[in-house]
């Protein structure tokens, strides 16, 4: 099962939008650091003008920055 969505979003003057429930943790803190590692690979990956929902699922507390970083590659990859 995949760990992250993403989809495009229609104009709301947020670039990014990222999206970690309690279902992933309820640690604020480990939400927090998902955040922060879906904000920085999304610096490398977006485009301009797109505006992106970043939906993280449960499997994604488990995985290393580079496995994340290549799921996120993927889902983008899909929406061109």
């Amino acid at each position: 099962m995949k760990a992250v969505t993403v989809k495009t979003q229609k104009e709301t003057g947020r670039p990014l939008t990222v999206i970690v429930g309690l279902k992933v943790s309820p640690k604020a803190t480990e939400r927090n650091k998902i955040k922060r590692r879906v904000r920085a690979i999304m610096q490398i990956h977006k485009k301009e003008n797109k505006e992106y929902v970043v939906i993280v699922h449960p499997e994604a507390k488990s995985l290393s920055f580079q496995e994340l970083k290549d799921q996120i590659a993927r889902q983008l990859g899909q929406l061109e």
